[in-house]
């Protein structure tokens, strides 16, 4: 795998929401007049980019997948449906023709608003520069007598 960005796993993230709930609006930043439910706001809380050989990196990213409901009744009901459902469909998500797996995920409903917290791991790799061309191996050959 490449370089992923941020982006690209973010738009991977709203394509499979888009896919699994057609009719439930995804937004990545905070509309002007607020969230006016059935609405899902995906919001990147942090990213992790450590090296681990070479040029590989690993990266994480984590996700706070915000849903809100429609309505004043009992949403509690809907919230966990739709919790069990991101369970599913936050498995595995596609970038760029890369497929990443949801791992470390996790719900709660705070504030009448569920919370969906998924991580994306994986490797990539920064490719070889030009610059760091090897120099050149003088060798003799030769018998001992």
């Amino acid at each position: 795998m490449g370089v992923v960005t941020l982006n690209e796993v973010q738009d991977g993230v709203v394509a499979e929401l888009e896919s699994r709930f057609p009719d439930v609006e995804v937004f990545t930043e905070p509309p002007e007049g607020g969230f006016v439910g059935p609405c899902f706001f995906v919001k990147l809380l942090n990213t992790a980019h450590t090296q681990e050989l070479n040029r590989r990196y690993r990266r994480v990213h984590t996700f706070d997948i915000q849903y809100f409901a429609a309505g004043a009744g009992s949403r509690n009901g809907i919230m966990q449906e739709t919790a069990e459902q991101l369970y599913e469909s936050m498995e595995t998500i596609v970038t760029e023709g890369n497929i990443c797996r949801g791992t470390g995920m996790r719900h709660e409903i705070a504030d009448g608003v569920l919370h969906f917290y998924v991580e994306f791991k994986f490797l990539v790799y920064r490719p070889a520069s030009d610059d760091q061309v090897m120099g050149t191996l003088e060798r003799k050959e030769g018998l001992k007598s």
